[in-house]
C-alpha cells in the first residue's frame, strides 16, 4: 500500500469509524465506504460485525483495489470498486449510508457537471 501511495497523508482515525458506526440501524442494508485505503482494521472490524450489511468499498488505484481485495476475500458481504469519488457518475447504485471522509484541499474540479458547490469536500 505503501509504495502506491499517492502522497496523501489522511488516515480515518479508529474513534471516527466508531463514530460512523453509530449511524447503522436495523434499515441499513448497503453501506459505501469512499476511498477505503485510508481505514486501518477498524473497518474490517466493522464489516466482520455486520454481515447481515452489504459493503461496497472504493479505492482509486488498481493496485490498492487488489491488495484490499485480498484483505476482505473472506468475507462475502463486500464488494470492491476502482473508481475516483469525485469523477461523476463513478456508481449508479443507491445506499442505506456513505462514510465519507472528503480530501481537504484544493483540485481540480470536474468540468461541465452540475454540483451543489463548488467546494471539493462537498463535490
Amino acid at each position: 500500500m505503501n509504495i502506491a501511495n499517492d502522497g496523501r497523508g489522511l488516515y480515518v482515525p479508529d474513534v471516527l469509524v466508531e463514530n460512523f458506526s453509530k449511524y447503522i440501524n436495523d434499515d441499513t442494508k448497503k453501506i459505501l465506504i469512499t476511498e477505503c485505503e485510508q481505514y486501518g482494521p477498524s473497518l474490517l472490524d466493522l464489516v466482520e460485525a455486520n454481515p447481515e450489511i452489504e459493503f461496497t468499498l472504493v479505492a482509486r488505484q488498481a493496485v490498492k483495489v487488489e491488495l484490499i481485495s485480498i484483505a476482505y476475500s473472506h468475507i462475502k458481504n463486500v464488494k470492491m470498486i476502482s473508481a475516483d469519488i469525485y469523477s461523476y457518475g463513478f456508481t449508479e447504485r443507491k445506499f442505506d449510508l456513505i462514510f465519507c471522509v472528503p480530501i481537504f484541499s484544493g483540485r481540480m474540479l470536474v468540468n461541465g457537471e452540475d454540483f451543489i458547490s463548488r467546494e471539493p469536500d462537498l463535490i
